[in-house]
């Protein structure tokens, strides 16, 4: 499609959504020589007007090279890293292997970032579009819950605290951001390294802005247990929403969990006829585990109804 049919489809519709939110009379039947309406119209359309758009710039982007030093299966072999750096990098690798990281060439930029972060540098990264800011630092936010797990040798699970902090300036991107976060951590291999690098529990995040449903915890720890109780009923109808479109509305399910737009811990357990595949109840031990078998107990008829017609 050409720019400028994608311009003058972006006006059309633009200028629709203003006269179906502001009508206008026509005015004529009062005396006046032009209808308001089209007074409107052609302030916004005529070149002498008030443009409500400008003419489209193109920008070239270059395509940004990698210096081939950027595998991350070998991010560790880095001749400027310490034996000390070498060592700590060649673990953090593996956490990242883990994961979608697996086969990634990270451009010069993600990797400096890394080994800034390593030597407890701060780090400005400045660079265009489509060059890899985000993973800049989601990369060494990844590092920086292996430092956490690998810290934690109580043999328990490591107590929930506020690890990282991004800020946007913008709700639109916190939502699209979310989304690369359950990518990375919604994935069960690198959630279950991180568990078991010494974590003892799946890696939580979340996002909180204006739309929040209310402020402050949505469970409170008392004498070791975690509770909900309080804010249970506003959960509850948050909860139920998710649950009718997985359960019943299943390709918008399956288009929003492609997308990252489901709010989950990686997994949903399902019931197998199968005796010979999946595990029993008794083979867990962890609370959220535990949430999950009995999830899916309320929900067995239906669950076994939709793997059916899955085959």
């Amino acid at each position: 499609m050409k720019i400028n049919t994608v311009k003058s489809n972006i006006l059309e519709k633009v200028i629709d959504d203003i006269e179906r939110r502001y009508p206008l009379l026509d005015g004529t039947g009062n005396g006046w020589p032009q209808s308001l309406f089209d007074s409107r119209k052609n302030l916004f359309t005529h070149k002498n007007g008030y443009p409500l758009m400008r003419e489209p710039i193109l920008e070239c982007i270059p395509k940004y090279l990698r210096d081939g030093s950027g595998w991350v299966q070998k991010l560790h072999e880095d001749s400027e890293l310490s034996a000390h750096e070498a060592k700590e990098m060649e673990e953090i690798v593996e956490t990242l292997k883990s994961g979608i990281f697996k086969d990634w060439e990270l451009y010069p930029h993600q990797k400096e970032s890394l080994k800034a972060y390593l030597r407890d540098k701060h780090v400005m990264v400045a660079t265009g579009t489509g060059s890899g800011k985000t993973e800049s630092f989601m990369i060494p936010m990844v590092a920086h819950l292996h430092r956490a797990a690998k810290r934690n040798v109580t043999g328990k699970a490591s107590r929930g605290a506020l690890k990282c902090l991004v800020l946007y300036p913008m709700n639109a991107l916190v939502a699209d951001q979310l989304g690369r976060l359950r990518e990375i951590f919604g994935n069960i291999k690198m959630s279950e390294k991180l568990k078991s690098t010494g974590l003892n529990r799946y890696p939580r995040f979340g996002m909180y802005t204006s739309r929040a449903p209310f402020h402050g915890w949505y469970a409170k720890e008392k004498d070791g247990v975690w509770s909900n109780h309080k804010n249970r009923s506003s959960l509850k109808e948050i909860a139920d929403t998710y649950n009718n479109l997985e359960l019943n509305r299943p390709s918008i399910w399956s288009k929003m969990l492609k997308k990252g737009k489901i709010p989950a811990k990686g997994y949903r357990m399902r019931p197998s006829k199968d005796s010979e595949k999946g595990k029993k109840e008794d083979d867990f031990s962890d609370i959220e585990t535990k949430v999950q078998i009995q999830w899916t107990k309320d929900n067995w008829n239906k669950l076994s109804k939709e793997k059916d017609k899955k085959g």
